[in-house]
């Protein structure tokens, strides 16, 4: 980049140099000036990468979803064997009569050999199943 600079006057060898070293020196910060904006967003941009990945970690890792919420050694799920009707009716979409056909079942055929025979019960179908598959247990 050159500066035109026009004087009645004409330009002295001096001023000619002063003049090429200050187009030298503004060049040259202009320079910085870009290459330094680069540096800041390769910073920022190494950053948000960095926090991204550490956020996706964070998720992995996180407990939340398993069924066993309580302390080491305890498990929170109903146990459909010895469960009574007040217990059952705590699980989602389980009213007092479904409650009371799980009991009268259990008593009449024995004990659930897998959570899965359930599903033999009126009242208990595929997506009833499904939501309370993570709250229940047959031992």
């Amino acid at each position: 980049m050159s500066i035109a600079f026009f004087s009645p006057v004409p330009p002295t060898r001096g001023t000619t140099v002063a003049l090429a070293e200050c187009t030298d020196r503004r060049e040259k910060e202009e320079e910085l000036t870009i290459k330094h904006g680069r540096d800041e967003k390769m910073k920022r941009r190494t950053t948000w990468t960095c926090f991204l990945i550490a956020c996706l970690l964070l998720a992995w890792l996180s407990p939340v979803g398993y069924a066993d919420s309580g302390g080491a050694g305890t498990d929170s799920r109903i146990n459909i064997n010895k469960a009574s009707v007040e217990e059952l009716v705590e699980l989602p979409r389980v009213g007092q009569a479904v409650a009371k056909r799980i009991v009268v079942f259990r008593e009449e055929n024995g004990s659930f050999k897998k959570v899965e025979d359930l599903k033999s019960v009126r009242g208990i179908g595929d997506k009833v199943f499904d939501q309370i598959r993570p709250s229940i247990r047959a031992d």
